[in-house]
């Protein structure tokens, strides 16, 4: 990734705690969409929250019919499923190798920083959705998270734009965990 790119101070630092992964050892490959467990396994991580109901060898399947215990985020996914970060999609699956997309992303940070403390629920109707131009476009479950993570300064849009059914980056994923984890370390 060339120090150049606009999320390289957050990709090192993330990497230098081993919160963030690249593809390889020497490549991040920050335009490529991520996944849903892989999101959840780096949301999990920046929480510091991965291990703590059951650990990464406890061998229970997390909550969805299409994740096996072995798999490498099961002990993130079990932890954010007992915590009510994610959800599944009704149907009794997670769709972990799914592209998340950014009103997905947005809604399971609000969740988590609501959960953690970090993040107070709005008074009222959060507004920092409604300033985007495609705010029509956010799925009504996603809403109140996306306004409440602008307001607090944690996620953005592009322009006049939010883009919420767009898959997340993990460039995206990796700005939004390091200003996550900044605010927890100050």
């Amino acid at each position: 990734m060339p120090a150049s790119h606009w999320a390289y101070g957050a990709v090192g630092a993330l990497a230098a705690r081993e919160i963030v992964k690249g593809r390889t050892d020497v490549v991040f490959d920050p335009a490529a969409p991520i996944s849903r467990a892989e999101f959840v396994a780096l949301l999990m991580r920046t929480l510091e929250r991965e291990t703590e109901s059951g650990g990464s060898d406890s061998g229970e399947a997390p909550p969805f019919k299409d994740v096996s215990a072995g798999a490498y985020y099961a002990a993130a996914l079990r932890e954010a499923a007992g915590d009510g970060i994610v959800t599944g999609d009704g149907d009794g699956r997670f769709r972990p190798n799914v592209q998340i997309s950014r009103q997905e992303l947005a809604a399971m940070v609000y969740r988590a920083l609501l959960l953690t403390g970090r993040l107070a629920a709005p008074e009222g109707p959060a507004a920092g959705g409604a300033v985007f131009k495609d705010a029509s476009d956010m799925a009504a479950y996603a809403r109140e998270g996306i306004g409440a993570l602008v307001s607090a300064g944690i996620l953005q849009g592009s322009g006049q734009t939010f883009r919420p059914t767009a898959s997340a980056s993990r460039a995206e994923a990796a700005q939004v965990m390091y200003k996550i984890w900044l605010a927890n370390a100050e």
